[in-house]
């Protein structure tokens, strides 16, 4: 089975994004909790240190197009990679 690159890109570009408007929201909401989560994400490293008190809408923005530029890009990568691998397997 193969996949059809630009659709598999466009369905992870949404995902992504519409996952990042969700955690946007929720730090927004509960900052300490999503802050001592992703804390307990990256072993030996104190996020706190790092908080970020200035959260804006054009950081929301350029944070938003960023991270579903680079999902379209690296899963649209991926599905042709993936291909090749199925086409390779089928010989």
């Amino acid at each position: 089975m193969q996949l059809h690159p630009k659709a598999f890109a466009n369905a992870s570009a949404l995902v992504v994004g519409a996952l990042y408007l969700v955690c946007a929201a929720l730090v927004a909401i509960a900052p300490d909790f999503f802050l001592s989560v992703a804390n307990s994400w990256v072993h030996a490293l104190d996020l706190t240190k790092i908080k970020a008190v200035n959260f804006t809408a054009g950081k929301l923005l350029i944070g938003l197009v960023s991270i579903t530029v680079v999902s379209w890009a690296v899963d649209y990568l991926f599905a042709v990679v993936y291909n090749l691998f199925v086409k390779t397997s089928e010989r």
